[in-house]
């Protein structure tokens, strides 16, 4: 989607992201996030002090860390994105998030293995 993440990834959360709004849709910050509330029943937070109107809080915890919350997130955001002008390839998100539950489910399925043939 072509979002950056505010802070260097050895101090990231992964339960909690800052994410860098773009300039150009810094002004539709409140337009976007109140979209995905009503129409995706999606919140994500909008930046306190000096970065209000400059990031957005994404929190993915407990329940919503499920992968199909996941993918709703990724899909709403660049539908979203692409209502207001950005330019997403709608989807992209998506399919990159497909290949790092398959490259996951692969290293486990092959961690398995190896206990397996140890045993």
């Amino acid at each position: 989607m072509g979002l950056q993440y505010l802070v260097k990834e050895q101090y990231r959360l992964p339960q909690m992201n800052a994410i860098k709004i773009p300039e150009s849709l810094q002004p539709k910050d409140a337009e976007i996030r109140k979209t995905l509330l009503t129409e995706y029943n999606l919140e994500i937070g909008a930046g306190l002090g000096p970065l209000a109107g400059k990031i957005w809080r994404v929190g993915i915890m407990g329940y919503s860390a499920r992968a199909e919350n996941i993918m709703l997130c990724l899909t709403a955001l660049g539908s979203t994105l692409a209502d207001v002008g950005a330019s997403v390839h709608v989807g992209d998100a998506e399919g990159a998030a497909h290949q790092a539950y398959a490259n996951l489910h692969a290293s486990e399925a092959k961690q398995k293995q190896s206990a397996k043939r140890a045993a």
